[in-house]
């Protein structure tokens, strides 16, 4: 194994690993890679404040704060999505994620078999990030439509093949329990792209890095 030492003063705030490389964003505004042995591979500075970030094959994404939360609450969270291997943006500054006043962003993910970007918020809403008038966020999965009880949440764990598979938090628990029998997955359906949005991440699931 290895660890890398920030400067000081400087601290970690999100972490993603992806083929063989490391991506960390950190306190003072800055992207910063790492190679599957530790080496510093790109140091560059962020979009704003990192909310979260994840990662996939060759793939990264970061969610950020572009601006302060309106009077009504709605946050301003955009999402970029990076092509690691390929060094460039997939979607230039980002995309905007379209949260309802008081919603937060609860997850973000690669589906694992084509490396489509998923969403989700704390509304219960699953988004799909698609290549639709220009990198749009669609709608993929209304969770809380489909809650036999209104208080229970979904702790997504991965998705692959058109569904997302979560853990049920019951009574709106916060987080699966540390101890005690394994939580067991219920599979949610996700909603397809329409056609014209679909882009093809051929078969080896590279996603954003295999398109030409």
């Amino acid at each position: 194994g290895w660890s890398a030492r920030l400067p000081p003063g400087e601290f970690a705030t999100t972490l993603a690993a992806g083929d063989d490389w490391v991506a960390a964003t950190t306190s003072r505004d800055l992207l910063r890679i790492y190679s599957g042995g530790g080496v510093e591979d790109a140091v560059v500075g962020g979009l704003g404040r990192a909310v979260a970030c994840c990662a996939h094959k060759r793939s990264l994404a970061v969610a950020y704060h572009r601006s302060s939360p309106t009077a009504d609450g709605q946050q301003d969270v955009w999402i970029q999505a990076l092509d690691v291997e390929g060094r460039s943006s997939v979607n230039g500054d980002g995309t905007r994620l379209p949260l309802p006043p008081g919603a937060k962003l609860a997850w973000l993910g690669f589906k694992t078999d084509d490396g489509v970007l998923l969403a989700k918020d704390s509304s219960g809403s699953f988004w799909m990030l698609v290549d639709d008038f220009g990198w749009r966020f669609a709608p993929a999965l209304d969770a809380a439509a489909k809650r036999v009880n209104a208080g229970d949440r979904e702790w997504p764990v991965f998705a692959v093949h058109g569904f997302v598979h979560c853990a049920l938090l019951k009574g709106g628990a916060p987080y699966p329990p540390c101890r005690g029998a394994k939580p067991v997955l219920e599979r949610l359906a996700l909603r397809q792209p329409h056609a014209s949005a679909a882009w093809d991440a051929t078969g080896d699931g590279d996603g954003w890095g295999s398109r030409e």
